[in-house]
């Protein structure tokens, strides 16, 4: 991955990035592979870009860490990537909704257990110059490649950034923990299935994160 670092001006209501509007992923896939979603993944994508109203998620995950996934666990909590511990029966609670400030959609994430908030994570998802980033608190950007499968959605990282004092510095992949992967599906009994995976290219999937989820009451 090239080192050279492209110049961001701050960001005003001006010159924002680009936000998500409506049907914005439906153009990102593309006619063919949007109809083939399902129609429950297609409402919820929906609703999420054109954020009339916040939308939230619960439910309960399970996740999976290697002990080199430990270690690029910790060393992305630096850079605000939120990767929360190897625990079973993690509460997640989702918050996502349209943010015209930041330019995107949103995702403010709570996870708990036994009432305890364990961690919170806060992303946004934006367009910018045609591609769709993932924004962290901290100056981390992933960049975002979306496609249809079986039905559902995958989004897949295809680099790291750092915005670093006006810069966007891409990250060596050498210093990456791989490839992610979201993937986000029906599931039969109405809920709906995301799954966050890390692959790194010599040791195989580092981490994974599995959970079911129904929109609740905000």
């Amino acid at each position: 991955m090239s080192m050279i670092a492209t110049r961001e001006t701050a960001a005003t209501d001006a010159d924002a990035p680009a936000a998500v509007q409506p049907s914005s992923l439906a153009h990102l896939l593309g006619p063919q592979a949007w109809a083939r979603l399902h129609p429950a993944v297609r409402a919820r994508i929906t609703a999420q870009d054109e954020g009339r109203t916040w939308q939230v998620y619960r439910g309960v995950v399970d996740i999976r860490v290697t002990a080199l996934g430990w270690l690029f666990v910790q060393l992305a909590r630096l850079v605000g990537a939120g990767f929360a511990p190897a625990r079973s029966g993690l509460t997640l609670t989702a918050r996502v909704g349209h943010s015209p400030a930041l330019g995107g959609v949103v995702w403010d994430r709570v996870y708990d257990r036994a009432g305890r908030t364990v961690m919170t994570v806060r992303s946004c998802k934006i367009l910018r110059e045609g591609r769709l980033e993932e924004h962290m608190d901290r100056g981390l950007v992933l960049l975002l490649q979306l496609s249809e499968r079986a039905g559902g959605l995958l989004f897949r990282s295809t680099g790291y950034v750092q915005r670093l004092w006006g810069l966007r510095l891409p990250i060596p992949a050498v210093l990456t923990p791989g490839r992610l992967d979201l993937t986000h599906h029906q599931a039969d009994d109405g809920r709906f299935r995301v799954v966050l995976s890390l692959h790194h290219p010599w040791f195989g999937e580092i981490f994974r994160q599995d959970g079911l989820f129904e929109e609740t009451s905000p």
